[in-house]
C-alpha cells in the first residue's frame, strides 16, 4: 500500500482498495483530520467493522471473536494483518477482552462455568499492511454464504 499521508488525492486510492476487498464505502461531507485527509472510509457487516486508512495501512475496528482470530494467525503468511497493530505480530490470546481473568471473575460471580464463557473474548482492533491482507482480513470475518440446498420434488 501507497503512503498517503497528507496526500488530498487519498479517497481514489482508498475507493480502489476498499472495492477490491468487498468493503462497502461510507461518504463523508468533511474529510477526516487524521493522517490520511480522507472523505471515504469503509464498513462491512451493517457496521460491525469499520475501515479508517492510515498512512500506509488500514485500521480495522470491530468485534473478532476469538476462535477467528485465532484461524487468521495460524496462517503465517497473513502477518500483515496485525492485532491490536501490534508490530510484532503478537497472537490475539494476548490482545484478547476480557480477559481470562475477567472472564473467571464473572464466572466466580455469577455461578457459571469458565468452559461456557473461555471463548467469548475479542480482538477490536488490526492494522492492515497490504490488499492482500485486506482481502484475507474481510474473507475471514465475512460469513460464509449459505449455498441453496435443492430438494427432490
Amino acid at each position: 500500500m501507497i503512503n498517503l499521508a497528507g496526500n488530498p488525492d487519498c479517497d481514489h486510492a482508498i475507493r480502489r482498495e476498499l472495492k477490491e476487498a468487498g468493503v462497502d464505502l461510507v461518504f463523508h461531507e468533511r474529510r477526516s483530520t487524521h493522517e490520511v485527509p480522507a472523505s471515504i472510509t469503509g464498513e462491512i457487516l451493517e457496521g460491525k467493522f469499520t475501515f479508517r486508512r492510515a498512512w500506509y495501512y488500514w485500521v480495522v475496528s470491530g468485534d473478532v471473536n476469538i476462535e477467528t482470530a485465532r484461524k487468521m494467525y495460524a496462517d503465517e503468511s497473513r502477518r500483515d494483518v496485525r492485532v491490536a497493530g501490534h508490530c510484532g505480530s503478537p497472537p490475539p490470546d494476548d490482545w484478547a477482552r476480557p480477559t481470562e481473568k475477567e472472564i473467571k471473575s464473572v464466572c466466580q460471580r455469577e455461578g457459571v462455568t469458565y468452559d461456557l464463557l473461555k471463548n467469548c473474548r475479542y480482538v477490536t482492533t488490526y492494522h492492515i499492511d497490504t490488499q492482500e491482507g485486506l482481502n484475507f482480513f474481510v474473507k475471514s470475518v465475512t460469513p460464509a454464504p449459505r449455498s441453496e440446498v435443492s430438494h427432490g420434488s
